[in-house]
Order: C-alpha cells, then structure tokens, then sequence
C-alpha cells in the first residue's frame, strides 16, 4: 500500500471539526449516493491496490492508455516474474563471479541497472502479492477502482465550481479555516495526492508531495448536504418511474407468468431507471398481483408442461 494513502488507517482519521466533515468521509458519502447498490465502502482501498500492483506500474509505464483487461495483466505478470526470475539467476551468478560466499552468509546486491519490471518491484509501497485468484476477482478490482475514479472526478469538479465549500484544518489542531476553489483547479498528480492523503498546504497549494506545512482537507456539512440532495431523485419522479415499470411489468407477467424476478430487474432497472429496493419491495409483488399471481413467485423449479397425447 502506497505510503502516503491514508484510506487504510482510518484510525488515523481526524474528527469531522464543528460543521465540517473530514474529506474521506465525505467521500464515502458520495459515493454511496452515486452508486447506491454497487458501493461497497472498499473502492478507494481496492483502487489504491489496483495502481500498486508491480505488474500493473510496469504495463502502464511502457505502454501508456493500454485497456486493463484480464488477458493483457495476466500476459503482464507473467512477463514480471520471468524478469524477477531472470535477475534473481543473473545476481547469483555475478556474486559466485565476484567470490562472494552465497549460502550462510550475506553478500551484498551488485549494483546493476534494473529492468522496468525489476526496478518496479523494488518501488516502495508496491504490493509484493496480489489476490487476484481468477478473471472474476480482477474484474471486481477494476470496478471498484472505476467507480472511485468517478466519485474523485465528482468531488473535484464541485469543489472547483464551488458546489462544495473546502476548508483546511491544522494537522496538530485548531479551527478549520475556508479554502479557495482555484486551489482546485488542477490535475494529474497534484490533484491525486489530496484524495490518498487528504492534505494540502496553504501556502503551496499545487506542490507535488506531502509537505511539513499541509493541513487536513474538510467540506462544509451544509454545501456536502446540499450536494448529496442533487443525487436522490424526486418523491414524484420516482413513484411516476416505479408506476411506469409497474404496468410495463403487468403486462410481461401476462404474456410470460414464468419470467423470472432476475431478469425482470435488469429490463424493468434499465428502462424505468427504478432502484433495486424498489423494485424488489414494490414493483414487483404489485406486478404480479396486478396480474393475477401470487405476490412471490412459489420456490423450485418450473414444473415443464406435460404434452397432450393426440
């Protein structure tokens, strides 16, 4: 884990100061209102992962904007451990040239110029082991890191037009003091570091690093409530959408009784865009009662209709 995240101490987490709330947290909030069925609270440690993976520095290094599929890192870390392999014999056989004594006790590394794959296994914070025991946990990764890149873009957009109202408070203590938005405007790295180590320093805003003078970044409770209100949609709207996918869902009951519930979700969610509790608690049991079946489908399979001897 990279050295200056802080998304896995949240221990280490100040208190949210008197109408400010800590900027992780308040992080974690919007991303519960962007996504309010996928968000698990784990992205920003699962993205943060994603980036440290040694393979995944190289790949992107030598081969900027490649698609992140499973294929492509699998080749990756392949290529990376034949290159670890690779240097690890290549030492060995330069400390037996040198007459080092290899076996009981040390000798110390020669000094070589790494390859992109070695030199990155050395960078400090890399994972040295990765989890990814198969396609589908990667592709759980890669979602999780795309949907916290879209709740950062989110944050920083509004603190940049001013939707969000950010303050600094110092790091041993003291009143929260309001920020400017053009600290905001900025990108890359500059941006980057604020969101793993959400800090910043008032008198060099745009410095690359952490410096001795950065102090903790909080936003406003009122402008970050106001903020999540423009994620939930409307009483109205969402009862006109769960009584538009209601009749649609009527009228599919109708014509096939067996439909199942899953497959129901994913057409009535993705025409009507209807939450999944709504769905669950009200679109479907009115649905199907409107239709004249049981509120919940009875368990088992489908009994297959016996044919009518001619």
């Amino acid at each position: 884990m990279n050295s200056l995240s802080r998304w896995h101490k949240p221990n280490s987490w100040i208190s949210d100061p008197f109408g400010y709330v800590f900027l992780p947290r308040a992080m974690l909030e919007i991303g519960k209102a962007l996504f309010p069925d996928e968000w698990t609270g784990n992205e920003p440690y699962l993205a943060t992962c994603l980036k440290l993976d040694p393979a995944v520095i190289v790949l992107l290094r030598l081969r900027p904007g490649v698609p992140l599929d499973w294929d492509t890192v699998v080749q990756a870390r392949q290529k990376f451990a034949e290159d670890r392999e690779r240097q690890r014999k290549d030492d060995l056989a330069k400390a037996k040239a040198a007459g080092r004594v290899v076996g009981a006790r040390r000798f110390p590394p020669p000094v070589r110029a790494a390859s992109a794959y070695a030199e990155a296994a050395s960078s400090p914070g890399v994972r040295a082991d990765v989890a990814w025991k198969d396609e589908a946990a990667f592709d759980t990764e890669r979602q999780a890191a795309r949907r916290y890149a879209s709740v950062c873009t989110k944050v920083a957009d509004a603190l940049r037009s001013g939707q969000l109202v950010c303050g600094t408070r110092p790091r041993p203590g003291g009143s929260v003091r309001q920020g400017q938005r053009e600290w905001w405007e900025t990108e890359g790295s500059k941006l980057a570091i604020r969101f793993e180590c959400f800090a910043l320093s008032r008198n060099k805003p745009f410095s690359i690093g952490l410096r001795d003078d950065a102090e903790w970044i909080c936003v406003s409770r009122d402008s970050l409530d106001a903020f999540l209100a423009s994620f939930r949609p409307s009483h109205t709207s969402t009862a006109k959408s769960e009584s538009d996918a209601t009749h649609h869902l009527t009228e599919r009951l109708k014509q096939d009784p067996d439909l199942k519930r899953p497959d129901a979700e994913v057409e009535c969610r993705k025409k009507f865009k209807i939450s999944q509790r709504g769905f669950r608690d009200r679109v479907w049991p009115q649905a199907r009662e409107n239709a004249g079946l049981p509120p919940k489908a009875p368990p088992g399979r489908k009994k297959q209709k016996k044919e009518l001897k001619r």
